[in-house]
């Protein structure tokens, strides 16, 4: 049984790249290559945000929640988020805002048309054990399932 390497997405953290070794973006450039996708998770809690973006091919950015959860009583956070949305879509980026935990929240991220959301107003975090069971049911046969844990 074969794997479309686009339906996986490899997700990474700034802090993977604070190194900027080159074997890191070689490994990525050769990722990208075989057809994974790339994910740059929470975006703005680095040091060097912007210069991750010019070096590396990422088709998703995930908006740290820390500028989600500020989103209705910080103007300036609406500011920053509205920005990383519209950069995003210029660089061909798929956008994922972190923490949305309201309905307000939501409808001023679709509003700045972002793409994607997660939080706990979608769903709550679960057990290993029930979305084992989720992924079993649902999707997967039970060995699989718990092969998708590390």
């Amino acid at each position: 049984m074969g794997l479309n390497p686009a339906t996986l997405e490899l997700e990474v953290t700034e802090g993977v790249l604070l190194s900027d070794n080159p074997e890191i973006k070689n490994m990525f450039n050769r990722i990208k290559q075989i057809g994974f996708q790339l994910s740059l998770d929470d975006f703005g809690t680095g040091y060097a945000s912007m210069r991750y973006l010019k070096h590396y091919h990422f088709d998703t950015l995930k908006i740290d929640r820390e500028f989600v959860c500020d989103l209705e009583s910080s103007e300036s956070s609406e500011s920053i988020v509205s920005a990383i949305i519209a950069m995003s879509h210029s660089l061909d980026m798929v956008v994922v805002a972190e923490g949305v935990e309201n309905a307000r929240q939501l409808k001023q991220l679709a509003r700045l048309e972002c793409d994607y959301v997660q939080g706990w107003l979608l769903a709550k975090a679960e057990r290993k054990s029930e979305t084992d069971k989720i992924l079993a049911t649902d999707y997967l046969e039970p060995e699989q399932a718990s092969r998708l844990w590390v």
